[in-house]
């Protein structure tokens, strides 16, 4: 079981990803290759307290289907969906959070997919806690 002060710093450690995962949503992806973004990703875990960034998995278009891709010289386009693997360590403990976007209009298909996995959460969710 986890004390008091390692939980807060889970937390702390936690809420680094997080924010970075929120500045994410309005980041311009479009024109940079996966590299590019995965060092963009690093220098803001590290603005936001983050002492050591792990390498980021940047997979855009059809390097998504591969969980452990290596951030590479692939062109995010309109119409790219991006999967954005990060995280880091502070004071000990590390972070570790996976967000997917979207580069301009969401496809048709992938709403519907995205639509499909969160009833099936929130299915789950009710079932675990009735």
């Amino acid at each position: 079981m986890k004390e008091s002060d390692e939980l807060d710093r889970l937390r702390v450690v936690g809420a680094v990803a997080d924010r970075v995962a929120v500045a994410l949503a309005d980041h311009r992806f479009g024109g940079k290759t996966e590299r590019q973004v995965a060092r963009e990703i690093a220098g803001m875990l590290n603005e936001e307290g983050c002492d050591e960034p792990w390498d980021a998995i940047i997979a855009a278009g059809q390097n998504g289907a591969s969980p452990h891709h290596e951030p590479g010289d692939y062109v995010i386009k309109e119409g790219d969906t991006i999967v954005c693997d990060f995280g880091g360590r502070k004071d000990g403990y590390m972070s570790d959070t996976t967000r997917n976007f979207v580069v301009g209009e969401v496809p048709d298909e992938y709403q519907e997919a995205y639509d499909v996995l969160v009833a099936a959460q929130e299915a789950g969710v009710r079932a675990a806690t009735v």
